[in-house]
């Protein structure tokens, strides 16, 4: 519905008086007389008794590898494809010449042959699931509640047959199986796929839930305007279709509306009278056993359409936006196609394919044309240039995402220049040079205008956060509060333009910057020395200081042919590689002169790097780059880092050097807790080779060893089977049952320690199973991926 959060920030006068508007609700004015047909009859009725119950769906969560065990974390809203439906057992009376056509899709009853017997269904049994940490759940939480079983008896008014004896029903339509029988009349009861759209449905033509909704409730509407909502029927009834409104509720997400499993029986409202018009807002659920088909929607006059759901994640069921194509929108003002997180809006080639109806239905005539882009992944709307000539048109894209492969180097302690790809408005202008913000900060710089621009798509970022793994940067954006500049806002001819756009990129962490060396022949192949291609690494301290690598250039047996002027330069933020060509020079017979210094000899004279703390090995003087903090380096014993001869050495605590593919040991025996990541991590086994098992996301491992492995540092999870120690954190449980109160509005972190773009009402409870702490600040999981502070309670 439009009624949602984004209004509060939008700050349009125009739009917010159109907008409360379109979504007043008129009285609707449902029949409550049945429409009764009867007809010359010598047969006699025998009544039967029919039990329907819609059934519980239930998902089982895969359990995890062998010899460990996760723990079920009390997560504050099922996953999507498990959320538990309210079992509603409904009581059909019906005459013997009526019987229900199950096998029909749409649920509809219909007149035809009788049966006096009646077959009663046992109805199911509400429960509701505790997902475990294995499974994804849905991208906001809400409070943990109970919802009981609703039943509801509900009696269809008897009409006689329409002809004598046996008759037979045929549905209408081969090849839609949405097709509206023929023979239906005012008395047809409609039934819906999904109890949750049917309540919603009655709802809106305040009909009793206890009632029948019929055909004649359809074509006896006598207003102008319907407005279906699943988000208004959620706050009118949050646990159930008995239950009251909650005070001080006026509005939610529709993402975070109750997800339906199908529009079957949607297709009924095409019989509305033609001057009125239909406002449906649902949510579809993307489980295994959704039905995403837009078909039931077809024929139907629409004022407004406003779907949520997965477009793009081809890891859960789909919605196929194409289909949007055959609705009809030409008296529709509003447009709304939004994923319900993050990944699963409407991506670039589906807009790209959508923008000749999107641009049809803006000129529809009407006095204000509303499109919705929520978490969408578009970096182009060009394609939609052509709703500028409608008469009023907005488009909104204020969760837009745009995840771009290209890594961005930085050096730690360091600003962090990049370049963004281009992001165009409708009009085709690059708007990319107005991002002003980046989330990847650490916490006191995190705020807007902290993104300095350097003309263009340029940009430089200072403050960066040492650990983030992506740079995200671009649009302050209303989840972070309304400012000025968190949206870019353009009024381009008649439409006006709203984005708050997010660019993600890898980040690539270096100690220092660097340049290295490959000593080429004159074909351009590597000059080998002791059976390995002949590099070297060069290490600097500032991006901008110079470096000088004659020193370095002098190999035995070779002369330098590349010019000196690749010798110097400054060092810059992302890795240098330098080619340096060779001749060989003609072989001489051993003399008693000494040869200069070269390449070959075991350790080079000339100091790797210069750094104000250094340490000598042998003949050679080297740089010792500390990891006492801030590197889980430290976690496994290893002091520092540094390079000799061209290869990676550690510094342990003992002062002895060990090179790094050789360093195995047991850094401590203390057993422990951990929880991966968002991303799955492979395991390896004790001689550091990848094993065919992974480490599903977010999950929790015991673990009994922290190991170094060539080097590297792992928990040990199993016998034999090692987990990456930075994909994972340490992880305190907390005993059952444990709540945290909030008594402020409090922003969801993950477990890297990230914002995410959630956050919980201020006096709310949530279920805990225990902490982290993420750089030095106590954080509680209140569901998968989401913490909060601990010192905000």
């Amino acid at each position: 519905m439009l009624l949602n959060k984004k209004c509060v920030y939008l700050g349009i006068s125009l739009f917010s008086a159109m907008l409360l508007t379109a979504t007043s609700t008129e009285e609707a004015k449902a029949a409550t007389t049945a429409t009764t047909q009867s007809t010359t009859t010598s047969s006699t009725s025998t009544s039967g008794t029919t039990s329907v119950t819609s059934p519980t769906t239930s998902t089982t969560t895969p359990s995890s590898p062998t010899t460990t065990q996760p723990i079920t974390a009390a997560t504050t809203k099922p996953a999507t494809g498990t959320t538990t439906t309210p079992t509603t057992t409904a009581t059909i009376t019906q005459t013997s010449s009526t019987s229900t056509d199950t096998s029909s899709p749409t649920g509809t009853t219909v007149k035809g042959s009788t049966s006096t017997s009646s077959t009663p269904v046992t109805a199911g049994t509400t429960t509701t699931t505790s997902s475990t940490v294995s499974t994804p759940v849905s991208s906001v939480t809400t409070p943990v509640q109970t919802t009981p079983a609703q039943t509801l008896s509900t009696t269809t008014a008897t009409t006689p047959a329409q002809t004598t004896g046996t008759t037979t029903t045929t549905m209408t339509g081969t090849t839609n199986p949405y097709a509206i029988p023929a023979n239906v009349t005012s008395d047809t009861v409609i039934t819906f796929t999904d109890p949750t759209l049917g309540y919603a449905v009655k709802d809106a033509l305040h009909i009793p839930y206890n009632a029948n909704l019929t055909v004649g409730n359809i074509t006896s509407y006598t207003g102008g305007y319907l407005p279906i909502s699943i988000d208004n029927y959620d706050i009118n009834h949050p646990n159930g279709p008995t239950s009251t409104r909650l005070p001080n509720t006026s509005y939610m997400a529709d993402t975070d509306s109750t997800p339906i499993e199908s529009l079957n029986g949607m297709q009924y409202f095409q019989l509305l009278p033609t001057k009125a018009g239909l406002s449906l807002q649902v949510q579809l659920a993307s489980d295994p056993s959704a039905n995403t088909d837009l078909t039931p929607l077809e024929k139907i006059n629409f004022a407004g359409l406003n779907i949520a759901g997965n477009f793009s994640d081809p890891t859960a069921k789909e919605i196929d936006p194409s289909q949007v194509e055959n609705l009809n929108l030409s008296n529709s003002g509003t447009l709304d196609l939004e994923g319900s997180k993050e990944g699963q809006g409407i991506t670039q080639a589906q807009l790209n394919e959508l923008a000749p109806t999107i641009n049809k239905y803006a000129n529809n005539g009407q006095g204000f044309n509303m499109i919705e882009f929520d978490n969408s992944s578009i970096s182009d709307f060009s394609p939609l240039k052509g709703t500028e000539t409608g008469k009023s048109v907005m488009i909104d894209a204020v969760s837009n995402t745009i995840n771009d492969p290209t890594p961005v180097y930085a050096v730690t302690g360091q600003p962090i220049a990049f370049t963004s790809p281009k992001f165009l408005d409708p009009s085709g202008t690059d708007i990319a040079p107005l991002y002003n913000y980046s989330a990847s900060t650490t916490s006191a710089f995190s705020k807007s205008g902290n993104l300095t621009s350097a003309g263009g798509d340029n940009f430089v970022l200072n403050n960066a956060d040492p650990t983030a793994k992506v740079l995200s940067y671009g649009n302050y954006g209303y989840h972070n509060g309304f400012t000025r500049g968190s949206m870019v806002q353009e009024n381009l001819g008649n439409t006006y333009f709203q984005t708050a756009t997010t660019v993600n990129q890898p980040l690539v962490w270096q100690a220092h910057p660097t340049v290295t060396i490959n000593y080429v022949d004159a074909t351009g192949k590597p000059i080998m020395n002791k059976g390995a291609a002949l590099t070297k690494t060069i290490s600097g301290t500032t991006i901008g200081s110079t470096f000088d690598l004659t020193p370095d250039s002098t190999v035995a047996g070779y002369k330098l042919t590349s010019p000196a002027t690749l010798l110097k330069g400054a060092f810059t933020q992302n890795p240098q590689t330098i080619n340096l060509a060779y001749s060989a020079l003609p072989k001489k017979e051993p003399t008693s002169t000494t040869n200069p210094p070269s390449i070959e000899a075991d350790e080079p004279t000339t100091p790797v790097s210069k750094h104000p703390t250094s340490h000598s090995h042998g003949r050679e003087q080297v740089t010792i780059h500390d990891t006492s903090s801030g590197s889980y380096l430290s976690d496994i014993g290893v002091h520092g880092t540094t390079t000799i001869n061209g290869k990676p050495f550690y510094l342990l605590d003992d002062g002895e050097f060990i090179e790094v593919q050789d360093y195995d040991a047991t850094a401590s025996s203390k057993p422990g807790i951990l929880i991966t990541y968002e991303t799955p991590v492979k395991l390896m086994d004790s001689r550091g080779r990848y094993i065919n098992v992974d480490s599903e996301p977010n999950t929790k491992w015991k673990y009994d060893k922290l190991m170094a492995i060539n080097g590297k540092g792992y928990y040990r999870i199993a016998t034999d089977k090692y987990l990456v120690i930075d994909q994972a954190t340490e992880f305190t449980p907390v005993p059952t049952k444990s709540k945290v109160h909030l008594t402020t509005k409090t922003v969801l972190y993950n477990s890297r320690g990230q914002k995410l773009r959630l956050t919980l009402p201020a006096n709310s409870y949530w279920r805990t199973d225990g902490y982290i702490v993420v750089h030095g600040v106590k954080m509680y999981r209140v569901a998968t991926d989401e913490y909060v502070e601990a010192e905000l309670f």
